[in-house]
Parts: C-alpha cells; sequence; structure tokens
C-alpha cells in the first residue's frame, strides 16, 4: 500500500520489484486498505 498510494508506484511497477502477479498487488493494496479503515473506525 505503501509503494502504490504513498510513493505513486504503479501497480505494473510494484508487481515487477516484488515479482508478484499484478492481480496480487491489486489484491493485497486493497486488503491493506480494508484493514486501515478497519483500525481507524475502532480509534474514531
Amino acid at each position: 500500500m505503501t509503494l502504490l498510494d504513498v510513493e505513486g508506484f504503479s501497480v505494473a511497477e510494484i508487481a515487477d520489484f516484488t515479482k508478484w502477479s499484478v492481480s496480487k498487488v491489486k489484491v493485497r493494496a486493497h486488503r491493506a486498505r480494508a484493514h486501515l479503515r478497519k483500525v481507524l473506525r475502532r480509534l474514531l
């Protein structure tokens, strides 16, 4: 999520860096955002 949302790398670039598939990068980012939402809701 950091590489995608903070650093501004594309999904394709992250897939290349990590040797993951593009779909795995998308799934991991989606799950990370969902987890962050859940944690923030508890705090607010």
